[in-house]
């Protein structure tokens, strides 16, 4: 992702959120920098998009989250209830053809 579009994606994921969204769901405390996350990970658009397409600024597919709760929520040790997540997701991933299957992201089947 270019940097341009990744400031971008942060303004706009924390204009929206304003904090770090785990905060509200977990009892563990923030720590370091609040960023975008990408709930659709970037390894898994890259599997069907190449590099620099706007899928991968788009801030329905973000929320704001520390750089702690980033890492966990990356390595599937945060999970978050629905309401934490970005209202336009279903839209997102409907468009896209994404679907959530146990812990993975997947692109649904044609």
């Amino acid at each position: 992702m270019k940097p341009e579009a990744m400031t971008e994606l942060i303004a706009d994921v924390m204009l929206r959120d304003g904090r770090c969204v785990a905060i509200d769901h977990t009892e563990t405390m923030c720590e370091g920098q609040t960023d975008a996350a990408h709930v659709i990970p970037q390894r898994v658009l890259k599997a069907h998009y190449p590099v620099g397409h706007a899928i991968f600024s788009d801030d329905r597919n973000a929320l704001a989250l520390c750089r702690f709760h980033h890492n966990q929520f990356d390595a599937g040790q945060l999970v978050l209830p629905a309401e934490a997540y970005p209202d336009g997701l279903e839209d997102f991933c409907t468009e896209h053809g994404f679907e959530f299957q146990g812990r993975y992201w997947m692109r649904a089947a044609a």
